[in-house]
């Protein structure tokens, strides 16, 4: 990565050992437009190792699946067997997102009938060995069907659309923010717990989840993270039994003090007359 220190230990083709990591640090010089973040995430995802394509139409996005797909499992595809492969397994019209997800994560190995009339085990995920699986981004893709989406950013993995980014410039109705600098400021550490969550594809408390098509249909196709994620609540817990003692302590610690200036305050009166 550009700007970043670090000592190789060791190195083999899964895995690569370093003595320390310094990420590098650069700093903005200003606010930055949603283009600019958009531009800054897409840097952090290539420095990353995820490959930048150009891609805004959907046969383009199944063009490289199938080029894809067919690294992974070092075989090419007949028209008939990619046909097969699409309406049965990656496209089926009777599966929705819950069924999908499930394939990602326990059903990944399709059984496709070669034009031979042999099998072969499709794999769409190497478990077996992560880094043969590649990665690569898009932005500004638009989704076709009966709703149009446009998501700035979106993860692939070998070809398969596995995450879609919504970025949002760091100012509200056009005004900057300067007193949240780091509202929408994207950096290394952040770039970091954005795909750890994604690897993991489990809810994280108070900044991601797994949502099902359903719910999203069912909330008009809201994609705005706080429909589905609930912000944490930061502000103090008050103990308001011990609040209350508190203020009795108080109270009367006032009474005793009213008494005593009272008392000097008749002393005084007495010795003046």
């Amino acid at each position: 990565m550009a700007n970043a220190t670090y000592n190789t230990i060791a190195e083999n083709p899964n895995s690569t050992v370093v003595a320390e990591y310094v990420p590098g640090i650069r700093a903005a010089a200003r606010y930055q437009s949603e283009n600019e973040l958009e531009l800054e995430f897409i840097r952090l995802l290539k420095a990353n190792g995820h490959e930048y394509l150009n891609i805004r139409r959907n046969d383009d996005l199944l063009l490289n699946l199938r080029a894809q797909l067919s690294k992974l499992n070092g075989m090419a595809f007949s028209e008939a067997e990619w046909k097969q492969m699409l309406s049965n397994y990656l496209v089926n019209k009777n599966e929705g997102i819950e069924e999908k997800t499930t394939k990602i994560q326990e059903d990944h190995i399709f059984n496709l009938k070669r034009d031979n009339g042999s099998t072969k085990n499709v794999r769409i995920l190497d478990k077996d060995n992560i880094h043969n699986n590649r990665v690569q981004l898009i932005n500004q893709y638009e989704s076709e069907g009966a709703r149009k989406n446009r998501y700035d950013v979106t993860v692939l993995v070998n070809g398969l659309p596995m995450v879609h980014v919504e970025l949002n410039a760091n100012t509200i109705k056009g005004y900057p923010i300067p007193y949240r600098p780091s509202k929408n400021r994207l950096n290394d550490a952040h770039m970091k717990r954005i795909l750890d969550c994604y690897a993991s594809r489990k809810t994280h408390k108070y900044f991601s989840r797994l949502v099902g098509y359903k719910e999203i249909e069912d909330k008009n196709y809201n994609t705005s993270v706080g429909t589905y994620v609930d912000p944490e609540d930061t502000r103090e817990v008050v103990d308001i039994k011990k609040l209350n003692a508190e203020i009795d302590q108080i109270v009367a610690r006032q009474g005793e003090l009213r008494s005593q200036i009272d008392a000097i305050v008749a002393e005084l009166e007495g010795g003046a007359t």
